[in-house]
């Protein structure tokens, strides 16, 4: 199966980039962020077309992958990029569903020019297979440092296979740098069989971003595959 449509979900992330080239945040940033609602509306199409209601009524079910996010910081136009793995399991009862996801093992690459984030997450979105993806998220954080901190996910009862609701909250530490996550991130089940789970968040939907006390734009995107 091909990653064209998830790798939609990176556009958002290099529209985050664009919302911090200019001092007048607050008119640049709503200027942005009618572009980043267009590309949110056809991500989610997309999510939708491919989305699967075979869905199991009873056992559960592994997904693993690899997870991104992205946080952006307006005074100093810079953003820092973390790259990380993803596990998903989720237990299904009828027509209920208890999922609990980690996201761990992160490196990142700080302070990325509106440039350097655009030509690291253009090679990522190209990727068409999730091996790819690996691939590519080597070679572009090759030179991340490692640090420490997760993003702990759960949704819980009743659920629509294309739209999940995710309770999100983490913490990243890169030496004195912190990064805190918390609200609510979406997904959806996808492929034959809900092969794939892809879930994303983002400050304009539900997920706030801080880092030492300040509110930072941020996205939130991974993809798994059981």
């Amino acid at each position: 199966m091909k990653f064209g449509k998830y790798g939609a979900l990176i556009g958002p992330i290099i529209l985050l980039a664009g919302c911090q080239m200019s001092s007048d945040a607050a008119g640049l940033r709503d200027a942005r962020l009618d572009a980043y609602y267009a590309a949110s509306e056809a991500t989610e199409g997309a999510l939708y077309a491919d989305a699967t209601y075979d869905m199991p009524v009873s056992g559960t079910a592994t997904y693993e992958g690899q997870a991104t996010i992205a946080v952006g910081n307006q005074a100093t136009t810079r953003q820092d990029l973390f790259a990380g793995t993803s596990t998903y399991e989720a237990r299904f009862t009828g027509y209920e569903a208890d999922i609990d996801g980690k996201l761990e093992n992160f490196v990142v690459r700080e302070d990325l020019s509106v440039q350097e984030l655009e030509q690291v997450l253009n090679a990522y979105a190209s990727a068409d297979t999730t091996a790819e993806q690996e691939r590519a998220l080597k070679s572009i954080m090759q030179n991340a440092s490692v640090i420490d901190g997760e993003v702990i996910l759960t949704a819980r009862g009743e659920y629509d296979p294309s739209f999940l609701t995710f309770a999100t909250d983490g913490t990243l530490k890169s030496g004195t740098r912190v990064t805190d996550l918390s609200g609510q991130t979406s997904g959806a089940f996808m492929g034959d069989g809900a092969e794939y789970l892809a879930v994303y968040g983002s400050s304009d939907d539900g997920l706030s971003f801080d880092q030492g006390g300040q509110d930072r734009f941020g996205i939130l995107l991974s993809l798994s595959r059981k």
